[in-house]
């Protein structure tokens, strides 16, 4: 009789162990008679062993807020998640929230039901799984082409829209459409001259919307088959009303995001934060924080909050994650806490992770 599953792997261990002045543990093993066989070692191919998955941190709700900074060139862009109740960090761990996949800047975020998140980095598009590690990566051969703002589109065809600049400093210029696994859908698509910024369109009609710093938004249906996007394309999102960035004490617009999920849009200012519903009237009032913020740059609406949102503001020269809403306001990133790296995108995701 021999110790399974073959004498060579044991008897090393029990000469060594026996040197030592201690026997091993056998409780594994069974004793079996000679040429029959003993099966897989204990622990492996069907055994009852188990290799512990790796801490991520707590899980991340449904839904949850998704922010994205830029760290020095010489570090690496982290993402940060968080609760939309009560601001906790979750899935915070460096295996998942720092990654080299993301270089040292992630310019962008966006989500949608059919593409997951997608991050804007530099000179690429990167798609995250259900299990928000890198998925797939879009690096389109413009030698141009920078990850500076990228939209889920939502509607039936589940793509993904980036947009860029090659010359201008404050303006858009050009297009380029993904499908949900990143493969490039025909070539670039010249964007409105005063474009400065797009999203989707909250309604979920998978149309692509484009704004000035001031004037009118339009939306507009975008395909692999068209070369340019005019001026007067589409339709004006406030057509017959005033339009909030008529008010001239709120500055100019600065960042646009909508959830299609709920149905809303953030159009952040200067001096405020205006959401809008899908269907109904121009926003007339914004939300802001004086004592929290003294510049506006994003936000995200809130998808608990008919009226809140989450910005990110600057307060003496640092940039803050804020959750603003009609009753209040509440700093749920402070900035310096971050130490080389800047908040500079959030969005929402609905989805547990």
């Amino acid at each position: 009789m021999v110790i399974g599953p073959r004498p060579w792997r044991v008897a090393p261990s029990i000469l060594v162990a026996l040197a030592l002045g201690c026997g091993p543990d056998l409780s594994y093993w069974r004793v079996v008679q000679e040429g029959e066989d003993a099966g897989p070692p204990p622990g492996q191919d069907g055994g009852t062993g188990t290799i512990d998955p790796p801490d991520l941190g707590a899980p991340c709700p449904n839904p949850h807020v998704t922010a994205v900074t830029i760290a020095g060139s010489s570090g690496t862009a982290r993402v940060i998640r968080l609760d939309p109740q009560t601001g906790a960090r979750c899935r915070d761990a460096d295996l998942i929230a720092v990654r080299e996949d993301f270089g040292y800047a992630i310019y962008d975020v966006d989500w949608g039901a059919g593409t997951g998140t997608v991050l804007g980095i530099r000179d690429a598009v990167l798609g995250l799984g259900e299990d928000g590690f890198p998925a797939w990566r879009a690096a389109p051969p413009e030698s141009g082409f920078d990850g500076r703002w990228v939209v889920s589109l939502g509607g039936s065809q589940n793509r993904v829209a980036a947009a860029w600049s090659e010359r201008s400093s404050s303006n858009l210029e050009y297009l380029r459409l993904f499908d949900s696994g990143g493969h490039s859908l025909g070539e670039p698509i010249e964007l409105p001259f005063f474009s400065a910024m797009v999203s989707a369109h909250p309604d979920g009609s998978g149309r692509l919307v484009w704004a000035s710093r001031r004037g009118e938004i339009r939306a507009v249906v975008v395909s692999e088959g068209i070369g340019d996007i005019g001026d007067e394309d589409g339709e004006e999102l406030f057509a017959g009303s005033a339009d909030i960035a008529d008010d001239t004490a709120l500055g100019s617009r600065q960042h646009l995001d909508s959830d299609v999920t709920t149905g809303r849009m953030a159009m952040t200012h200067d001096a405020g934060v205006a959401i809008w519903a899908a269907g109904g009237p121009a926003p007339t009032t914004a939300i802001s924080c004086p004592s929290l913020c003294d510049g506006y740059h994003v936000a995200a609406p809130d998808p608990v909050s008919a009226t809140g949102a989450f910005v990110i503001c600057t307060r003496d020269g640092d940039r803050h994650l804020v959750h603003a809403a009609s009753s209040g306001c509440e700093r749920w990133i402070d900035g310096t806490s971050l130490g080389s790296r800047s908040l500079q995108d959030v969005t929402v995701v609905h989805a547990a992770l």
